[in-house]
């Protein structure tokens, strides 16, 4: 008769770890400070994310919800209530990327325009005719990525 044996350091998981966790975020703060909270490592909550379907729902659900409390938090200092407003948008930035990478971030656009703000076009003709043989060869020798 065999005797099974589960190798490795048993689990510390606990289902009740799930709430917890969603309490935790809805504070604002991280699952990372979680896991420090009760005393285990990023890489066994990733661990328990992965082995365990309703911790991973609790990520994504504490996730969210701490958008919610930066968001809230933003709003009161929009009403002109206390606050640091740096320092709210700086979480609010950081956590909104945990939920989704397009939320809350600065956009940065740049157009390259012509002459009086028209569209840049290339020229229609090129004129070669001032080149010398060298330079011919030399354009002729240029293989294209699409050949």
């Amino acid at each position: 008769m065999t005797e099974e044996r589960n190798l490795g350091r048993p689990t510390a998981y606990n289902e009740q770890y799930c709430g917890m966790l969603i309490t935790h975020m809805a504070q604002g703060l991280t699952k990372e400070s979680f896991a420090g909270e009760i005393g285990v490592t990023r890489r066994t909550l990733y661990y328990w994310r992965d082995a365990y379907p309703e911790f991973a729902e609790a990520m994504e659900i504490g996730a969210v919800k701490t958008l919610l409390f930066y968001e809230r938090l933003l709003a009161s200092s929009a009403e002109g209530k206390a606050g640091n407003v740096g320092a709210i948008i700086f979480g609010l930035k950081n956590r909104a990327a945990a939920v989704e990478k397009s939320l809350w971030v600065d956009v940065s656009r740049r157009e390259v325009t012509g002459k009086d703000g028209l569209a840049l076009s290339p020229p229609s003709k090129i004129d070669m005719s001032s080149l010398t043989d060298e330079q011919l060869r030399a354009i002729a020798s240029i293989r294209l990525l699409d050949e």
